[in-house]
């Protein structure tokens, strides 16, 4: 009754209340259906491509998703496996295909042919999803024979150098932040120390909560929301008192249990492209974007003769396999020990003549 009375009602409405009444009628949904109402969830209106697939592959697309959310993974790790799966299952659509029983090499072969992408790393990438859902396939008998094996996943590696703020930068950081005054310069200054001081991602920073401080042991508890893993950091003076600032300092008319809140307008917690924003004001004309600044802060850390594991575990990494993406070439120790090319198989080409 409800839906039928909102599809005539929502004819009249503008814009911005057809997406308030929109929302309360989910919001409502939801209360139906478990008796309470979250206002955090974030629902979605269009048809997204998990909605779109074929009715004889979505059942196994859809558990094989739910496999990999009760492995703990990341959202931004499942949205990877649905778009690169869906794309494998819209092609078998495409091609006649009922089921994945009628898969077979040349199949494969032909998909990696014609499924094109602008880089070398992300054809990589969406190969070696689409190759463990070949494997989950195997696995529930749907195809035999060790199809996976035929889906590429190598690639030669790009090196790049790792992009970290200059010292002018970073004053003219601390200039902005020591002349914060307004409730958003004390939210930016906030969330650049904590991006700076002490390398958090911005989507850890955009969905901090007060309990995760301890103001007693001057640290930061809490789960990244990337691997899932539980870090527990110090807080540098300098950090605690930017976060003490804002705190007293933002509005007291939202009520949340996250530390960063609108300045103005709905919701009780941030996104994480408010982090990037803060940095941009702070530093106006850079074209970098926040996570720069945890490479900052882990290259800061290597130059102060911090040892890598250590700055493994500051930065909540649980292996070492990332560390070349976060530290910088440090100038003074490469000084200490050059490399003849001769010694390294390269020939000289001798001295150039004008």
């Amino acid at each position: 009754i409800a839906d039928i009375w909102f599809s005539y009602y929502k004819q009249k409405l503008t814009p911005s209340n057809l997406a308030m009444s929109r929302r309360l009628m989910k919001l409502y949904e939801q209360f139906m259906e478990s008796g309470d109402i979250n206002p955090l969830v974030v629902y979605t209106y269009t048809a997204t491509s998990l909605d779109l697939l074929a009715s004889w592959c979505k059942p196994t697309v859809e558990a094989f998703l739910a496999r990999k959310k009760k492995e703990q993974m990341s959202p931004s790790t499942v949205a990877m496996y649905t778009s690169s799966i869906c794309r494998f299952c819209n092609w078998l659509d495409k091609k006649g295909m009922s089921s994945f029983g009628e898969i077979n090499f040349n199949h494969i072969k032909q998909f990696d042919i014609e499924d094109p992408h602008s880089t070398i790393e992300g054809k990589a990438a969406y190969n070696s999803r689409i190759r463990g859902f070949l494997m989950y396939l195997e696995e529930t008998g749907l195809v035999s024979g060790h199809l996976f094996k035929s889906i590429p996943t190598a690639y030669s590696k790009k090196e790049r150098l790792v992009r970290i703020l200059t010292l002018e930068q970073i004053e003219s950081i601390d200039e902005y932040i020591a002349s914060a005054t307004t409730e958003m310069e004390l939210r930016d200054a906030a969330m650049i120390q904590l991006g700076l001081r002490m390398g958090l991602r911005s989507i850890d920073i955009s969905k901090l909560k007060l309990e995760e401080i301890n103001w007693k042991t001057k640290s930061i508890r809490f789960i990244q929301q990337k691997t899932r893993v539980e870090a527990n950091l110090p807080m540098p003076i300098s950090v605690g008192n930017a976060i003490y600032k804002y705190i007293h300092g933002r509005s007291k008319k939202i009520q949340s249990s996250y530390v960063f809140v609108p300045v103005a307008g709905r919701g009780v917690s941030l996104d994480r492209a408010a982090c990037r924003e803060a940095l941009h004001r702070a530093l106006p004309g850079f074209a970098g974007g926040f996570h720069c600044l945890r490479k900052t802060f882990s290259s800061g850390l290597l130059t102060r003769g911090v040892k890598p594991a250590v700055i493994d575990d500051a930065l909540g990494h649980t292996s070492n396999c990332d560390q070349d993406r976060y530290l910088a070439l440090d100038d003074e120790r490469m000084k200490i020990c050059p490399l003849r090319l001769s010694d390294e198989g390269i020939p000289s080409l001798g001295r150039l003549r004008i």
